[in-house]
């Protein structure tokens, strides 16, 4: 069964990544909530997530967590969700889903420091530790997630946190009680090639997207048309069709800013390697 749930939400990403400024977004109940992790000793995120609620209420759905990908906020899988309890058979599969915002992201606040932490200063360990902190404080509010999905960034969080709890001893199904992992299109993570960071087009891409802001620091900021030709534009540079224009990906809240040190980190852009 778990496969089966799997095999039907890869091809719903699917549906969602080529088409999802048509799916509505009013349909199942949401609501927001918020709690506080430590993601180092000298910094506090006041961590927040959208959670969407199946109205179908199963009685063995399960509750997924979502991790977006760069750029993007828990506001861009809204429509997935929606997707998923109208679904004929993932209404019947799915309780709901906790649409996790990192850092400085929708609902979650920048970092709260008293030693002059900057949102742009945030490494990939802050962000992947701020998903294990939320993983705990989501088990303690017995919101528990027994599926987590992540695209891009997301995808490559999920596996730098395998991997660290690996190195303490445990795992996400030991921890946290999670059976199932879904990558959708995931960041890769070294030695592995991967062409976009070994062909210097992500150093490229974080140079032209870097900004120097002086409250947040160095950050990363899409550009409502460069955001849309990102994520929805095919191998000839063209739009796909379905998607969203500039304007609605804004008015929906769908694009965020990132930490240029978390990016630099990810795409292996010097001095880093990649992870």
């Amino acid at each position: 069964m778990k496969k089966f749930i799997l095999a039907t939400l890869l091809g719903l990403f699917l549906m969602l990544t080529l088409g999802f400024a048509n799916l509505a977004q009013a349909q199942a109940p949401t609501f927001r909530i918020n709690f506080t992790v430590q993601i180092n000793p000298n910094v506090t995120v006041d961590m927040g997530a959208n959670v969407v609620v199946n109205p179908s209420k199963p009685k063995k759905g399960s509750t997924i967590l979502v991790l977006n990908g760069t750029g993007q906020n828990s506001n861009t899988f809204i429509p997935l969700s929606q997707q998923l309890f109208a679904d004929s058979v993932t209404t019947k599969l799915v309780a709901r889903t906790i649409l996790l915002n990192y850092p400085g992201h929708g609902n979650s606040s920048f970092p709260i420091s008293n030693s002059g932490v900057k949102f742009g200063d945030l490494t990939l360990g802050d962000y992947v530790t701020s998903l294990i902190e939320s993983l705990k404080r989501l088990n303690e509010i017995g919101m528990a997630p027994d599926v987590i999905m992540g695209h891009s960034l997301g995808a490559e969080m999920l596996h730098l946190a395998q991997q660290r709890l690996i190195g303490q001893g445990t795992n996400f199904r030991k921890a946290f009680g999670v059976k199932s992992a879904i990558f959708f299109v995931p960041d890769i993570v070294g030695p592995p090639a991967w062409a976009f960071t070994d062909s210097g087009t992500g150093t490229a891409v974080l140079s032209m997207l870097r900004v120097e802001d002086p409250k947040q620091g160095s950050i990363v900021v899409f550009p409502p048309p460069v955001w849309i030709g990102f994520f929805y534009g095919n191998l000839m540079g063209q739009v796909v069709s379905g998607a969203p224009t500039p304007d609605q990906a804004v008015a929906n809240g769908f694009i965020s800013t990132d930490s240029a040190t978390m990016a630099a980190e990810f795409l292996g852009v010097a001095p880093f390697n990649r992870p």
